[in-house]
């Protein structure tokens, strides 16, 4: 028997519910909007499918105002409306363990947590080896910690780019 709790207010205003069911022991929490729709269309969403709010307003949880969309036309939408930008328009898709992971593999400049540009890691690994330039004055430079310094020197980050550092790296 599948026991409802909520709909129940998160710190970003918008609301979820609680879905317990005691006979197979499952706990499960999900937007209130989400359960609107699988309750009207009496089916639960498929993996690649969530809910969309026509006028764009989140707290506008009215039937009408809901549609369920594929996670990569929600994304299109989110784009075209400007709350979103193509950067985050990843295909994920679940792993073996059921994670989601992108199936786009985020490499050098192109990965949104970078410290470098691929331009600038080329011309640091070259300074470096000529002597022109210390790992400390690097990690003032850029902000960047001892260790994503060694890593893009080495070679362990950025390892798509050629010239990486073999030889032992000193301060």
């Amino acid at each position: 028997m599948l026991k409802v709790y909520g709909p129940y207010l998160r710190k970003d205003n918008r609301k979820h519910v609680i879905l317990i069911d005691k006979e197979k022991n499952l706990r499960r929490t999900i937007s209130y909007p989400k359960y609107l729709l699988m309750k009207k269309l009496n089916r639960e969403f498929k993996k690649n499918e969530t809910t969309d709010h026509v006028d764009e307003d989140f707290t506008n949880d009215n039937i009408s105002n809901l549609q369920i969309l594929s996670r990569k036309n929600n994304a299109r939408k989110a784009i075209k409306s400007g709350k979103s930008s193509p950067k985050h328009l990843i295909e994920y898709s679940r792993s073996k363990k059921g994670r989601l992971e992108s199936k786009q593999r985020f490499t050098g400049q192109s990965n949104p947590k970078s410290l470098f540009t691929d331009k600038q890691v080329i011309r640091l690994r070259n300074k470096y080896e000529r002597n022109v330039i210390s790992i400390k004055e690097i990690m003032i430079k850029y902000s960047a910690t001892d260790r994503s310094v060694r890593n893009m020197l080495k070679g362990r980050t950025y390892s798509h780019l050629s010239g990486a550092i073999k030889k032992r790296l000193k301060n």
